[in-house]
């Protein structure tokens, strides 16, 4: 829809034929509307470009500095977002504009709330918008009062790090102003916020994401949201003598999200072992079809009770590293099992687990066998009874990766993509028909068009190099869909597996902006040499006759 032209002469008709309207003689909340409907703002400053009255309509300069807003404990900031909100609730159109929020403050388990005397100077009709939408949250009562004050407090000292060593200013004001901002933001389609810790107090975020999750259908908020990011919660601890890093509540997280209605991905970092409830075995729940967690140490269990989850899925990445991940083994058959269920639907395969990865060698059938026994560990916490009967329901699935007939790109190691390619039968012990004799490329799916094989060395392993010799033939012939290839002339390696996560340039990148930035310099959605027609010569009687025009359709309502 870039750069398209309009005909702004187009003759629109009425159902009943009986008249003609010019599209910019519409009235101006009508064109507002149509306008509404662009969530890309890349494609309303393409329509702004057209002519001088949608430019002024279209108001590029506000969408700029209200498209992402970053909420994070600097009380500076705090009160420049707090302006934000108290002008988008004075003039809600402002809230259209808004397409991601990112909550930047991480929850810790010492911390309850204590309501204090107001520290922010309101207005009877302002403290009347912000209860209002307070309310429109599901906060009512005592947790309104709550919620209330939260946004009404400008020092942030309200608690510390679990170490006692370092202040965590802010998450109060900041979950509260986040809440606010996700209401009053109708087009909100982007999220960033930290995993919720386990503690006797739940957070006032938690509670809202919570409620929205069940009952998606009745709320006016959150309609829209389709990808999320889980930020790292960078709280360092020591335990017996080694550093480590506070433990997501992963499986908590999602629970926030996966009945959301338009949810679709979701990335996240620093993943570790979790405890499991009843509720995390249960099977095809899940609207999220896009998962990405990187630099994590996750056995296949975890991951398979993650991938069963889904309804469809779509996309999956997995990349294994970081501190304490070396001793985390990865078993491929459970996760390749539990793949199997969406075998009609994934596109997108990117997995990289060698450092869980050592005890598998295709060349030994008795070693992999061994190597390849289903989770019996003990993993926590949870009904054995459940665990059963998910594991029961994994064992059934079965294929090879010619049967995953959507896949278009895939990216694994040379010993997994081996692995998966000869595949694996009903019987955990039975290997499938023909395996010793199969070739890569009879096993490839024939929508597949991007491959890229981590590890390989020439020369190395003689059953590599026989496969990968086929596959660089199949690619060169053109007789297949592939359409690039990586790793067979030159070695792809795999994801390196960092000894210190805090400096890892792959570890969750979003940081607080430094005192200099503002959200009106956030850029993202508006490259591509968007004309300013404020620098141009702007005809006073076009602004003139928008400006009367958004008088009359105020006063109208």
């Amino acid at each position: 829809m870039h750069n398209f032209p309009i005909d702004t002469t187009t003759q629109i008709s009425d159902d009943n034929r009986h008249g003609t309207m010019p599209f910019l003689d519409l009235p101006y909340e009508i064109l507002q509307q149509i306008i509404s409907y662009l969530l890309s703002n890349r494609d309303v400053a393409a329509l702004s470009i057209q002519c001088r009255k949608l430019h002024v309509m279209c108001d590029m300069r506000a969408r700029q500095k209200y498209e992402q807003i970053i909420v994070y404990s600097e009380e500076g900031h705090i009160d420049n977002v707090f302006e934000l909100l108290m002008n988008i609730l004075k003039s809600p159109i402002l809230g259209q504009y808004v397409r991601r929020i990112e909550c930047l403050v991480p929850e810790t388990t010492d911390l309850v709330y204590k309501e204090v005397k107001y520290q922010r100077d309101l207005s009877n009709e302002e403290m009347d918008l912000v209860r209002k939408t307070v309310r429109k949250a599901g906060f009512t009562g005592s947790k309104e009062e709550q919620v209330v004050n939260m946004l009404m407090q400008r020092i942030t000292k309200e608690g510390r790090y679990l170490d006692g060593q370092r202040n965590r200013p802010g998450t109060f004001i900041c979950q509260a102003l986040t809440i606010m901002l996700i209401v009053v933001s109708p087009n909100l389609t982007s999220m960033a916020f930290p995993s919720p810790i386990d503690g006797d107090w739940q957070f006032p975020l938690a509670q809202f994401l919570t409620e929205a999750n069940a009952s998606p259908e009745s709320k006016p908020y959150l309609r829209l949201l389709h990808d999320v990011d889980l930020v790292y919660q960078k709280l360092w601890f020591w335990e017996a003598g080694e550093r480590s890093f506070m433990q997501m509540n992963f499986f908590d997280s999602l629970r926030y999200l996966d009945s959301l209605l338009s949810i679709e991905s979701v990335n996240a970092d620093i993943v570790e072992e979790e405890r499991y409830t009843e509720h995390d075995f249960r099977v095809g729940y899940s609207n999220i079809s896009r998962m990405a967690i990187d630099c994590s140490s996750l056995e296949a269990l975890p991951l398979a009770v993650l991938i069963s989850s889904f309804k469809v899925l779509r996309e999956f990445i997995y990349y294994a590293g970081g501190i304490l991940s070396w001793d985390t083994p990865f078993n491929p058959r459970t996760f390749f099992r539990a793949m199997c269920r969406h075998k009609d639907t994934l596109e997108i395969l990117d997995v990289d687990v060698a450092c869980q990865f050592n005890l598998l060698d295709i060349g030994d059938v008795d070693r992999r066998e061994y190597a390849l026994q289903d989770d019996d560990s003990n993993y926590g916490p949870y009904p054995d009874k459940a665990r059963a009967k998910f594991l029961s329901l994994v064992q059934k699935q079965h294929g090879t990766l010619k049967d995953f007939v959507a896949l278009k790109r895939l990216s694994l190691g040379i010993d997994m993509l081996l692995y998966f390619a000869k595949g694996i039968t009903f019987d955990r012990w039975l290997l499938p028909e023909g395996y010793e004799d199969l070739r890569l490329i009879d096993c490839l799916p024939d929508s597949l068009e991007y491959l890229c094989v981590r590890g390989y060395r020439k020369g190395k392993n003689p059953e590599h190099d026989k496969h990968m010799k086929g596959l660089l033939a199949l690619f060169k012939s053109g007789s297949s869909s592939l359409k690039e290839v990586e790793g067979i002339e030159a070695t792809v390696p795999f994801v390196r597996s960092p000894d210190d996560i805090e400096h890892d340039p792959r570890v969750w990148a979003l940081r607080p902006l430094n005192d200099s930035d503002s959200e009106s310099e956030v850029q993202s959605g508006f490259e591509g040499g968007i004309v300013s027609w404020a620098e141009s010569e702007v005809e006073s009687e076009v602004e003139s006759e928008v400006e009367s025009e958004i008088v009359s359709a105020s006063e109208s309502d």
